[in-house]
Order: structure tokens, then C-alpha cells, then sequence
């Protein structure tokens, strides 16, 4: 990702599509890794594959929390 750019949530509402937009410190850019779940608490959402497609590119986008194994991550180290 370059420098200065941040995962935003374009429109900051539930169903939006995620972006790479520049950091502005907004709160549709704060994120925290809550267990599985990765959760913008300032919009109270988490980052989800719609409708649980698993087909590559499937969208990724904005969702309220229903536990789904779409809207869990597992965040692993880059291997050098």
C-alpha cells in the first residue's frame, strides 16, 4: 500500500464499498482488530465479503457484525 494511504470506508455507511483513499484521520479510516473481526468503531461496522461469495474479486464492503465467517480475518505476518 503506499505511503499515506489508509482503507476508508466510501460513503461511511453499511453496505459501502472499501477503498484505498488518503489517510485524512477520519473515523470511516479508524480500524481495530476485535478476535476475528476487523471494526471501524466509529461507524460500528466491520469489513465483510458481501453475501459471502467465494469467487476472486468478490467485493469487499461495510457491514454490521453477525458473526459470519465472511467478517472473519485472519491476520498473517509477511513472510520475507
Amino acid at each position: 500500500m503506499a505511503t499515506g494511504m489508509v482503507i476508508n470506508i466510501d460513503g461511511g455507511i453499511k453496505g459501502s464499498n472499501l477503498i484505498i483513499w488518503p489517510k485524512n484521520m477520519g473515523t470511516t479510516q479508524q480500524w481495530q482488530l476485535d478476535g476475528l473481526h476487523i471494526l471501524c468503531p466509529g461507524a460500528n461496522i466491520v469489513i465483510d465479503i458481501e453475501k459471502s461469495k467465494t469467487v476472486s474479486g468478490a467485493p469487499v464492503v461495510a457491514w454490521s457484525n453477525h458473526g459470519g465467517l465472511n467478517q472473519q480475518w485472519n491476520i498473517v505476518p509477511k513472510l520475507r
